[in-house]
């Protein structure tokens, strides 16, 4: 009888390298849309996930526009640097980021 401990496995993936995903983004965020919690105007087209990192290069992210004061957004990608672009604050709401860098306010 043989078994295989997957745990073993788990641990061997993780140390094999396995590594965050960089992602910038393409376009300017328009009028009521938000790349902070969705796939827009990200370079692969899907929303921000815990595992990646995000950067605003020259270009205006928004958070999602709302006029509820009770909303909190999280932004779900390990780091956001913005770099010579903008972060446009439209909730009235709180918003969390973990790791946010600003490396050049133009």
């Amino acid at each position: 009888m043989k078994t295989i401990n997957l745990t073993i496995v788990g641990v061997m993936s993780l140390a094999m390298g396995i590594s965050a995903a960089d992602y910038s983004m393409t376009n300017n965020n328009a009028y009521g849309i938000s790349s902070f919690n969705s796939g827009a105007d990200w370079e692969h087209g899907e929303a921000p996930a815990a595992g990646n990192n995000y950067f605003i290069a020259g270009k205006s992210m928004r958070t999602p526009n709302d006029s509820v004061s009770t909303n909190h957004y999280v932004f779900a990608g390990d780091r956001l640097t913005v770099n010579g672009g903008t972060f446009g604050w439209k909730t009235r709401g709180n918003i969390t980021v973990d790791d946010y860098q600003f490396i050049d306010f133009g």
